[in-house]
């Protein structure tokens, strides 16, 4: 289960570990000092009977119809220096880089930059925020409807209005990308007066990013019968992914996250039953049925 909505949507994965629950007979003497007991921890419950899993059988209650699910899993490939703002820099404290080593530069960059990569937990490890990917991806969505003259991406990505009743859950749900590869990198800017064309006074500054990183993300698409055209504008965006026409970063870091290309290492379909004609048998994976359902698995790795 996921929790958050709108922007936030991706962030908040809940998974319940070694579930049960327990009854207490209340109407009875008995039941009702067992009750107390485990409320105050001094008693075992009277019954705690094992946990009853919920069967595939059992139906669900439609609201708007049955969503079918399509899930990728891809390797972004950054070109060039990369930087994602961390909101608050690392405490100065570790030694300065030493002049005559290169190779100190980028772990002392970590500590004296003004900007810094994000990272996350006690390890430190570096991620692409899902949110940022999302903001681009939306910005390459918008001015692709906005040439086919229609509103998929509002109902792609959500849409926020005061109006509650015009206010949408967006269809496509982005997770942060992790590091799989890419060094650190320590970079000394100055910003150019526009006027003078010389460096403008106090507008030296630092950056410490990553140098050509390679992120692992996972996108999922929700699409109900009739919106097929969620998913082909999703196909859409996937296609400039792999053809090195977005970039990622803004403000300070404009200039910085242009992205070469994109691999699908792993496509996973849930589909209605409708779409198995759609799909063919070209689809290269495992199919497995359930009742009004086709899901397709692929782990062949490909590049488009």
């Amino acid at each position: 289960i996921r929790i958050g909505a709108k922007s936030g949507w991706g962030y908040g994965r809940v998974r319940l570990e070694k579930p049960g629950y327990r009854v207490f007979d209340r109407t009875s003497d008995e039941g009702l000092a067992a009750y107390l007991g485990h409320r105050m921890g001094a008693a075992a419950p009277a019954v705690a009977p094992p946990w009853q899993a919920p069967e595939d059988a059992l139906p669900v209650p439609e609201k708007g119809g049955p969503f079918s699910v399509a899930e990728f899993s891809l390797l972004l490939h950054f070109e060039g220096p990369v930087l994602v703002k961390a909101p608050i820099p690392p405490i100065p404290g570790a030694p300065a880089g030493d002049a005559a080593r290169p190779e100190t530069y980028a772990a002392a960059g970590l500590q004296e930059a003004d900007h810094v990569f994000i990272s996350t937990g006690e390890s430190g490890r570096y991620y692409l925020p899902g949110s940022s990917l999302r903001g681009v991806l939306r910005a390459q969505a918008a001015r692709i409807c906005l040439a086919r003259g229609r509103d998929t991406e509002a109902v792609l990505f959500g849409v926020v209005k005061k109006d509650r009743a015009a206010c949408g859950k967006g269809r496509i749900e982005i997770e942060d990308a992790v590091l799989e590869s890419g060094d650190v990198v320590y970079l000394d800017h100055v910003a150019i007066d526009r006027i003078t064309a010389a460096a403008a006074d106090g507008k030296k500054f630092s950056t410490c990013g990553l140098m050509s990183p390679i992120f692992r993300t996972t996108v999922r698409v929700r699409f109900r019968r009739g919106e097929g055209a969620l998913l082909a504008l999703w196909g859409f965006l996937l296609r400039d992914l792999a053809q090195g026409r977005l970039w990622a970063g803004s403000g300070t870091a404009r200039g910085y996250g242009y992205i070469r290309g994109a691999e699908i290492v792993g496509v996973n379909l849930n589909l209605i039953e409708e779409w198995r004609a759609r799909i063919g048998a070209d689809f290269r994976g495992t199919i497995g049925e359930r009742p009004g359902r086709v899901v397709l698995n692929s782990r062949i790795k490909s590049e488009l």
